[in-house]
């Protein structure tokens, strides 16, 4: 049995090619995909197509691992916590617009005893049904709503069950997997590692939630075993590592690129500050799960090892996806007012009540201001992060009418024939020159050797001479 700094050293090995190839196996299987292991030019892995893919063919659609809707965006859209699907109502999401949840009438829209009818009913509202919000098992002390019962208890069982903010630490069982009702009163530890993250840096959530998977998983395996030995605690951590091992990462305050304000001489301390940062918001979140169940941190202390704690923040920060997801609400907006002339008394009464419909000016306003009212968040997906980088794409992240979750799309940009490696943009598509471009890679730690990047490079060299 290997101690913990050993346990730390072969959870970030690189894995082997046959492991990538046995892991992204059944992931690819029937999507006319494949991971290869080293995919050239000392890029490491890569996706390729083993079919061909027409222009604006769906390549890949695939629900995220972990993720998180940034909280500045909260009151942009009402979302299930689990896909990020826009729930409730119409009504529920202008109510929730207003001052993250606090409704016209003064309440929460997503109290259980706060139903949709006691809403002012708009036009046309019904035209655009959602799904019923289901509040966390703990009640509406938790803010995480879902759109289905199958949401809500995945996200109980994959990490919720440890990172509720409701105080549930006497009612939580040994695997995390089942609770009581909540009592009415917030666990003051998970509180505070939150409010950290959100005045830092959010990524902590999307770390906290794997190393919760993580222990969790390992957790159950080790009671499936029924051997509570320290070599099955040592495989049942590994079995559950598993979903992280294969993505790409270095230490977050190694691995980051130093902003263009940070003088060079101030390097090493930037870098200190940032490793001290990361490090609070562990100890945090160690005494949060402590409170919670303190039988995790004692069997997989390796599990919450600083080194895995940052590898697995600078894994997200290499390896993350926006995550948008479009709002039903400037739609509904629009079908109002292609209405005006049809609209009631009641129905112009109704509509004035909605704070939020004055706050951007009327329906014309929250029309012309669409990607405000959209879920903006981060994810990580385990085979989107394979896409490696081209400044030529043959595929984009880009989300159709039909996408309303949280789920990671990409499509074929012209056609991609078998054998071809699929890539997309790291760079935004406003970043035309090749200073612009290079400016927005350098977080993730290499510089462009495509086709376009190595001419505009060469032309500057020749420009020089």
């Amino acid at each position: 049995m290997p101690q913990i700094e050993d346990q730390v050293s072969e959870l970030l090995q690189i894995p082997s090619a046959a492991e990538i190839k046995a892991f992204f196996f059944e992931k690819t299987k029937n999507l006319g995909l494949e991971v290869r292991p080293d995919a050239g030019d000392g890029r490491g892995k890569g996706v390729f197509a083993t079919k061909l893919f027409l222009d604006e063919e769906l390549v890949l659609e695939e629900p995220h691992v972990v993720s998180i809707q940034h909280a500045e965006t909260r009151g942009s859209g009402l979302v299930c916590s689990r896909c990020f699907a826009m729930v409730g109502s119409i009504e529920e999401q202008l109510a929730n617009n207003w001052d993250h949840e606090q409704s016209v009438i003064g309440g929460s829209s997503t109290n259980e005893d706060e139903t949709n009818s006691s809403l002012p009913k708009l036009p046309c509202s019904d035209e655009f049904p959602l799904p019923s919000i289901i509040p966390c098992r703990m009640g509406p002390c938790c803010e995480a709503v879902y759109c289905s019962v199958e949401c809500r208890d995945a996200s109980w069982h994959a990490h919720h069950s440890l990172l509720c903010p409701a105080n549930s630490s006497n009612r939580l069982e040994r695997n995390g997997c089942t609770s009581s009702h909540s009592t009415g009163t917030n666990d003051p530890l998970i509180e505070e590692f939150y409010q950290h993250a959100e005045s830092t840096n959010d990524v902590f959530i999307l770390a906290a939630q794997a190393v919760a998977l993580v222990l969790l998983e390992a957790e159950r395996q080790l009671q499936e075993s029924n051997q509570e030995t320290e070599t099955m605690k040592w495989l049942a951590l590994k079995e559950a590592w598993i979903l992280f091992k294969m993505g790409h990462k270095a230490l977050w305050w190694d691995a980051v690129a130093l902003p263009s304000d940070v003088p060079t001489e101030e390097e090493d301390q930037f870098r200190r500050d940032m490793k001290e940062m990361a490090e609070d918001s562990l100890n945090l979140l160690i005494e949060a799960i402590k409170h919670r169940n303190s039988t995790l941190v004692e069997h997989f202390p390796a599990a919450v090892h600083l080194h895995i704690w940052g590898s697995l923040i600078g894994m997200f920060e290499l390896n993350n996806l926006s995550m948008v997801v479009a709002s039903p609400v400037p739609l509904w907006a629009q079908e109002v007012e292609d209405v005006e002339n049809e609209l009631t008394e009641e129905d112009k009464i109704n509509l004035n009540k909605y704070k939020s419909i004055d706050a951007y000016g009327g329906l014309h306003g929250i029309m012309e201001c669409e990607f405000e009212w959209a879920c903006l968040g981060n994810a990580f997906y385990s085979l989107q992060a394979c896409l490696n980088h081209s400044c030529v794409p043959n595929a984009r992240a880009f989300k159709r009418d039909q996408d309303k979750n949280g789920n990671a799309v990409i499509l074929a940009v012209g056609k991609i024939s078998p054998g071809e490696e699929i890539t997309i943009s790291y760079s935004s598509e406003d970043a035309d020159s090749l200073e612009e471009r290079t400016e927005e890679l350098r977080d993730y730690g290499f510089q462009c050797e495509c086709e376009k990047c190595s001419a505009e490079r060469l032309a500057l060299e020749l420009q020089g001479l």
